[in-house]
């Protein structure tokens, strides 16, 4: 989580991003439901990115498929013992 770079008024969650060669980090917002996201490196609308820990930059895809697209998802722990799972397709 990053305070110092909120989204929605709450702290972003942030990610290593990498597409076509280029890496940086992407800020998704904490807020459910919200699409606000800011990335360092440009993602086309559709395309799939890796996305992976910002700190050791381990790859983050799982076992998982988007239901909606078919594209590979990232898995992240929730504090509380939560998982959550975003989509590596951007829309």
């Amino acid at each position: 989580m990053d305070a110092g770079h909120p989204l929605d008024g709450r702290p972003s969650i942030v990610l290593g991003v990498a597409f076509g060669g280029r890496r940086g980090r992407l800020r998704l917002s904490s807020l459910y439901g919200s699409r606000r996201f800011d990335s360092e490196v440009e993602v086309p609308p559709d395309a799939v990115a890796e996305l992976s820990c910002p700190h050791c930059r381990e790859g983050l895809a799982g076992d998982w498929s988007c239901p909606d697209c078919g594209a590979p998802m990232a898995g992240v722990s929730v504090q509380g013992g939560a998982m959550g799972r975003i989509c590596a397709r951007r829309g």
